[in-house]
């Protein structure tokens, strides 16, 4: 109607509508943008992504943070196919998801287990080489004293 700003422009830029009616695509917009706009700026602020909304443990914390990050590919399919095609060929997406787990927690705050590697142990080296795929999340490795983030994105 008239009082949206931009009514005209709708369907150009929500080519997905999840639903038959413009007025329940609205709602289902409206209600995924409102969700996300406080975890964006407090993401963009650089504060907890969880404050305020009750969490007590790490546990809560990641499936909040995984719950967001679904959110914000849903908005981005009503959005555009082709943009969450290319995010999802970016594996933009999954590596968000691999750093919202306990692991990747652990290791950011330097609490998550080491592979001691050395040059002389070449089976060992090509043992985790070899285990290395796109998937698995970042390891830490320590080579000659020295702690590597390893993650293959």
């Amino acid at each position: 109607g008239s009082k949206f700003l931009w009514p005209i422009l709708l369907t150009s830029v929500f080519k997905n509508w999840p639903y038959q009616s413009s007025q329940k695509t609205r709602n289902a917009v409206y209600s995924l943008v409102s969700e996300l706009r406080p975890f964006r700026n407090r993401l963009s602020h650089h504060e907890p992504l969880w404050k305020g909304v009750g969490i007590t443990n790490e546990t809560e914390a990641l499936n909040f943070i995984n719950k967001k990050i679904d959110s914000i590919e849903k908005l981005l399919q009503i959005i555009s196919t082709d943009k969450i095609e290319f995010i999802r060929s970016k594996k933009i997406i999954s590596k968000a998801k691999s750093l919202a787990t306990k692991e990747a927690l652990d290791i950011f705050r330097n609490r998550g287990k080491s592979i001691n590697l050395t040059l002389r142990r070449k089976t060992k080296l090509k043992k985790f080489i070899f285990s290395l795929h796109e998937n698995s999340g970042p390891k830490i490795v320590t080579i000659s004293g020295r702690k590597l983030l390893i993650d293959l994105a």
